[in-house]
């Protein structure tokens, strides 16, 4: 079983700025709410029931993260559902390196860490 990396703010960070793709899993509603991590790209995994479509979901990422060997890293809100998605990612659907925000956006905010408004 492979596990999921945390990152510290600072880490997230300097994973950014050298070039790795960062998945916003939040809801649209989250993303108005407190805005996203600058470059980061949405992709909801979870609706509002709780439910998804791993399928699908698996689909959408492949446009974003061409490979399943390259590092990406997920973010939430607080770093909760980020365990399940890297789970699932490493476990189900075969990625290698999958690291999330350990605090989530509200630890990126916390950390007085650049939003954008969307």
């Amino acid at each position: 079983m492979k596990n999921l990396i945390n990152l510290s703010t600072a880490q997230t960070k300097k994973m950014i700025e050298d070039g790795v793709v960062i998945i916003d899993v939040r809801t649209p509603p989250e993303w108005a709410e407190v805005g996203i991590v600058p470059t980061s790209h949405k992709l909801m995994f979870f609706d509002k029931a709780g439910n998804y479509d791993g399928d699908k979901w698996l689909r959408d990422l492949a446009k974003i993260a061409k490979n399943k060997y390259e590092p990406i890293i997920i973010i939430c809100r607080t770093g909760q559902r980020t365990k399940v998605v890297g789970d699932f990612l490493l476990n189900q659907a075969g990625y290698e390196k999958v690291y999330h925000t350990e605090k989530g956006i509200f630890g990126w905010i916390k950390d007085n860490e650049k939003i954008q408004k969307i």
